[in-house]
């Protein structure tokens, strides 16, 4: 056995400490944050979906300006003050729930979400050079380790069930968030784009093909909202199971993605093959978003039997279609502009997460089973147009089929 195939690139140490920092912090967020707002703030879920989604909207307009920035002054500096200020945004949030406060803070929240996708994905890309899908892979699965972690943190958090409980849980999630700043400036400090190099702000913003591989990867990553806020209201309101399974599916998906992100992203090495894993996460993504629906239909240990198949195949889905994300963002990007080309990715997740509470509201909660499958027809779609969307991108940028290390 290779034992250097375990340890990140060179240089990666620091960002896969931080990133396992935030990440934990952020399992807490994905895990209760929906259920803080509705069970210790005692917001209906109507106005939990509306509050997400206009705050969503004050993180996509940042992430484009955020991301040539980081081109601009160095992704490293960027990430960090960004790290700080998403901390300090959710300690409020938790220990100041006042109606403005509340939107203010929700708001920040999502700008520092929204702008750490950019940064730290330009990140990525200059200190992994040569190697920086796996990099990404290896992140990815760290990211998931951490929310293993932090969904096993939250459990008990979910099982006491009350105010006090989620208000704690949220505090926590900032000191976590918080401490992964000061780790990462043990990263290389990568320097802005020199002058005579730099792309103008927009240049991302028009790569029509570009735009169409990110939109189509967009909807694809609907997926993860709907482990992030469908499926724990799903469970909670919708099933007879308990609420604390969340918890626990949460981190089974997490540890199957830990553990096979990086080999299963290595089917990803060119353009072509990192499209078609994408078209074929979709596949995979209607027969799972089948399954969870059914659980509404089923009881007692069936229900539960229903959703672990469900969020299963759900996980392999995920891995391919965050596989193809990783090679498509960066192979199909201008070299010198990757804070711009990670931003306007990070735009169309964005956008994505913003519309996905109204969304996934209709969909999924409010029609039932039957809004289940029109989500995975949906995915379905996006992923069947994906590879020939990819391929007139590469034409477009006369981009010739390489390997990735």
């Amino acid at each position: 056995m290779n034992l250097r195939r375990l340890l990140p690139p060179a240089g990666g140490g620091p960002l896969v400490v931080a990133d396992f920092l935030n990440s934990t912090g952020m399992a807490l967020f994905i895990t209760g944050g929906t259920l803080f707002l509705t069970r210790a703030v005692g917001l209906s879920i109507v106005e939990t979906s509306v509050l997400l989604t206009v705050a969503g909207f004050f993180g996509l307009v940042t992430t484009l300006p955020l991301g040539h920035l980081a081109d601009l002054v160095g992704p490293r500096a960027v990430t960090v003050a960004l790290l700080v200020v998403r901390a300090a945004a959710t300690a409020v949030l938790a220990l100041r729930p006042e109606p403005a406060v509340l939107y203010a803070c929700v708001a920040v929240v999502m700008v520092g979400d929204r702008g750490i996708q950019a940064t730290f994905g330009a990140l990525t890309a200059a200190v992994g050079g040569a190697q920086r899908v796996r990099l990404q892979a290896y992140l990815r699965a760290v990211t998931n380790v951490g929310f293993t972690v932090g969904s096993l943190l939250a459990t008990p958090f979910l099982a006491v069930d009350t105010p006090g409980a989620y208000v704690t849980l949220m505090v926590v999630d900032a000191a976590l968030v918080a401490l992964a700043a000061p780790t990462l400036l043990g990263a290389a400090s990568v320097p802005g784009v020199a002058a005579e190099r730099r792309e103008k702000m927009l240049t991302a913003a028009r790569d029509r093909p570009y735009l169409v591989v990110t939109a189509l990867h967009a909807v694809l990553s609907l997926q993860y909202e709907i482990l992030a806020y469908a499926l724990p209201l799903w469970v909670t309101f919708g099933t007879d199971a308990p609420p604390w399974l969340v918890a626990v599916l949460f981190a089974t998906a997490s540890v199957l993605v830990a553990a096979l992100q990086v080999p299963m992203s290595a089917a990803a090495s060119t353009v072509r093959s990192a499209a078609v894993l994408g078209r074929r996460s979709g596949g995979l993504f209607l027969l799972s978003t089948g399954l969870l629906g059914a659980a509404h239909l089923t009881s007692g240990a069936a229900t539960v039997v229903v959703l672990f198949a469900g969020v299963l195949v759900h996980t392999l889905g995920e891995l391919w279609q965050a596989a193809s994300s990783f090679t498509l963002s960066f192979d199909l990007a201008r070299e010198h502009a990757h804070g711009q080309y990670q931003a306007v990715f990070a735009l169309g997740r964005g956008l994505e997460r913003t519309l996905a509470p109204a969304l996934l509201g209709v969909l999924c909660l409010r029609w039932g089973p039957p809004g289940w499958l029109v989500l995975g027809v949906l995915l379905l779609a996006a992923g069947a147009l994906l590879p020939a969307a990819a391929a007139r991108a590469a034409a477009a940028k006369n981009i010739v089929e390489r390997t990735n290390p």
